[in-house]
């Protein structure tokens, strides 16, 4: 059979398979730094379409890919605790940079972060999210929960029973209001300030 044909060139290849791999091995580790710089341009070329394909990709998958990393995660906790605390100290003022941005875009997420967060230092039980910021918005009419004025951009998130007085961060016992009258309660509980109960 002539060497020059396809048909030789496929019964080579499946009857060399070890050799080819171990010769290509071999040639990407003597020409380590002409693949990487052929990669970095390729990349650079076709830049958009990699991003379209690999959004796409993701949306696509994005239960699978979770559902891997948390049994990742779960199969080595340590592993990935060093990891995340390594990337944090090493990209520590990008990180911050990029959490004042997106709380800058999303101030109610910040909020809730933040009630979240003094809720956890008094050990307090319950969730409160910025999806139930929206509720208490339209189950409130815009309207301070205490004083039933037109609430402004700048509202406070109250806890009508004071996480301070053993108050939970729960949405039942959080409502929105003027900053007038959250300061004005501070950490009384509502019968002891002279708003209106509940």
């Amino acid at each position: 059979m002539p060497t020059n044909t396809p048909e030789y060139a496929r019964r080579y290849r499946e009857t060399h398979q070890a050799e080819l791999a171990e010769y290509g091995r071999r040639y990407r580790q003597a020409h380590k730094e002409q693949f990487a710089e052929y990669g970095r341009r390729a990349r650079e070329k076709h830049r958009e379409h990699l991003a379209t394909y690999h959004r796409e990709w993701y949306a696509s998958n994005k239960e699978r890919i979770r559902e891997q990393r948390r049994a990742a995660r779960n199969a080595d906790p340590n592993k990935f605790r060093d990891a995340h605390r390594c990337y944090r100290e090493t990209h520590l003022e990008e990180q911050r940079e990029a959490s004042r941005a997106y709380h800058k875009r999303h101030p109610e997420v910040a909020t809730a972060s933040w009630h979240r967060r003094r809720a956890k230092l008094q050990n307090a039980a319950g969730f409160f999210g910025a999806d139930d910021e929206a509720g208490l918005w339209t189950l409130q009419k815009g309207r301070c929960w205490w004083c039933r004025g037109k609430l402004s951009d700048s509202y406070h998130r109250d806890h009508r029973i004071p996480l301070s007085r053993g108050g939970s961060n729960d949405p039942s016992n959080i409502v929105l209001a003027c900053a007038r009258c959250n300061l004005s309660k501070a950490s009384k509980l509502p019968e002891e300030w002279c708003g209106r109960l509940f």
